[in-house]
């Protein structure tokens, strides 16, 4: 077990090095990241909210359609009584 959490920890810590020795190249300090995780978040809620706006008016127009067809399916299978 203890050596399954060494053995992840070192190649994560690897995986690490090589991935700053990347961004380092490219000229990424990491205090210029760290201000940008938090619009990171705000954009992908953002991008969420957007997306459910955009979104909700066709759920519902489907919904017109597909909800009581579904629901005449049910009753005519049998609906509840069903095993």
């Amino acid at each position: 077990m203890i050596r399954t959490i060494i053995s992840t920890a070192l190649k994560v810590a690897i995986v690490c090095l090589i991935v700053g020795l990347i961004l380092s190249a490219f000229g990424v300090d990491p205090w210029q990241l760290y201000p940008r995780v938090g619009a990171l978040a705000d954009d992908a809620v953002g991008a969420v909210v957007r997306f459910a706006s955009w979104a909700w008016r066709y759920i519902v127009i489907g919904a017109v359609i597909v909800v009581p067809l579904w629901f005449a399916l049910f009753l005519l299978r049998g609906g509840w009584r069903r095993r």
